[in-house]
């Protein structure tokens, strides 16, 4: 690490870097380069590395890394790939969330085989990171090979259409291989990855409100207020009751789960629900690929969770089936079972199947699980059961002989310990407060007397 440094620079006396200035507070950053060098577009080879703040002064860093197409394409040759490494790692260090702009070809093919080393020794270094630090990760262009790799290691990804493409090989090879008659525009698109897959978490037209939304997300980190627009038909009843403040995640995913940060007082929190105001709600593969990817980044900013459930359960059709919804929720239930914060289930209407795992059972190490007035639990709702049931009079009869222990007010549930309280709306955000100051989080705010490096050494910031 020592090869390297950081150089302050003025990022307006360089007219290529115009672009990304709108990502931090200042025009006033440091760019990292090599100790015997001084930072210019030639020597930087492509890929830029900058410090910079988003909350101005001497708040906390932010840091970014730039493509600059113009150069080799924007590619990973030998020496960016080790000054990258070794920014990826000062970052950790730091704890300083990192925006990574991607607009490349890959690796670098004119340094050959020799290529590989150096420029896959980023990803390991990447995995490390993200483990503890937030990455941001936005295509403004090609993003190729090695790149589209990379792209999809971001808690949060971001795309700009329609000039953004993300594939493991260019255009020139693709035609090579398969011909004129493969639309490389049309199969790489962003947009069309977006219809077809959960690489793209949301798209943008326009750079600048791509880079404002990447702002948005990124300031929650260290605790800047932030706006709430209360008339949103996503932000329902609950969440208003729950919440002073919330900022919505992955919006243009499925809509039976909606994501969102939350402040409760000063108090920050990851949520995740299911809309009221939608009757189907049920658990797809990519509903539920959309819950761990938030579940994920809350991981990330060492958050408590609040799950606020409102499902019939599982899609059981086959398109369903196809997709291998059995294994989505296997892989729900674990990531739930291993988040390492504290968990808080609120019934807030249906209840029932496989998807009741939503609701972050005390058996997979929920803190709290509460229920709102008129919610129903069941394996399956009653009308079902007994429709089920209805050829089986025996089956039927010892059915209802065992419903009669169940009532409205849950109180098997309670006395079981699997639910805390039934309690009505206007309860929610007492229950909630009180939940998230039974442990020890970071304030909203932190003290402005103490600099960024104090509270990080002192493992006040996450």
């Amino acid at each position: 690490l020592g090869v390297f440094h950081f150089e302050p620079i003025r990022l307006d006396q360089y007219s290529f870097l115009s672009s990304i200035t709108s990502l931090f507070d200042s025009t006033h950053a440091s760019v990292y380069i090599m100790n015997d060098e001084s930072f210019s577009r030639i020597q930087s080879d492509g890929l830029v590395l900058l410090k910079g703040h988003y909350d101005g002064g001497d708040g906390a860093p932010l840091g970014v890394v730039f493509h600059d197409f113009r150069l080799y394409g924007g590619s990973f040759s030998n020496n960016n790939s080790k000054r990258l490494v070794a920014f990826v790692r000062e970052a950790t260090r730091l704890r300083m969330p990192i925006v990574w702009v991607f607009n490349t070809l890959g690796v670098r093919i004119t340094e050959n085989r020799t290529i590989f080393s150096e420029a896959f020794s980023v990803l390991p270094a990447l995995m490390k990171f993200k483990e503890s630090n937030l990455l941001i990760t936005c295509a403004v262009g090609r993003c190729l090979g090695l790149g589209a790799l990379l792209f999809g290691m971001g808690h949060y990804r971001l795309a700009l259409q329609p000039d953004a493409t993300v594939n493991l090989t260019g255009p020139e090879v693709i035609k090579l291989f398969f011909g004129e008659k493969f639309d490389f525009e049309d199969m790489a698109s962003v947009s069309r990855q977006f219809s077809k897959n959960a690489l793209i978490h949301e798209l943008s037209d326009n750079k600048l409100k791509l880079f404002s939304r990447v702002r948005e997300i990124i300031k929650f980190k260290t605790g800047v207020a932030f706006e709430t627009d209360r008339k949103k038909a996503a932000a329902t009843a609950v969440l208003r009751a729950m919440c002073d403040s919330f900022q919505e995640l992955y919006p243009q995913g499925p809509a039976s789960v909606r994501a969102y940060f939350g402040l409760v007082g000063k108090r920050r929190v990851g949520i995740l629900c299911n809309p009221k105001n939608n009757t189907n709600n049920m658990m797809t593969v990519e509903s539920l690929e959309k819950f761990r990817c938030a579940l994920d980044l809350f991981k990330t900013l060492k958050l408590p969770v609040v799950s606020i459930v409102d499902t019939p359960g599982a899609d059981p059709r086959i398109e369903q089936t196809d997709k291998n919804i059995v294994d989505a929720l296997i892989k729900t239930t674990e990531a739930i079972t291993m988040y390492p914060y504290p968990k808080m289930g609120v019934v807030a209407g249906r209840c029932f199947g496989g998807a009741s795992v939503l609701t972050f059972p005390k058996i997979f190490g929920s803190e709290k699980v509460i229920a709102l007035e008129g919610s129903q639990f069941g394996i399956m709702h009653e009308q079902i059961i007994e429709q089920l049931l209805s050829k089986s009079q025996r089956l039927l009869e010892e059915r209802r002989e065992n419903a009669k222990q169940q009532s409205a007010d849950l109180s098997d549930l309670i006395k079981n310990g699997d639910v805390d309280a039934l309690i009505p709306l206007d309860e929610l955000y007492s229950q909630v407060e009180a939940f998230l100051s039974t442990s020890k989080f970071v304030s909203l705010y932190p003290p402005q007397r103490d600099s960024w490096e104090q509270l990080v050494s002192l493992d006040l910031i996450h």
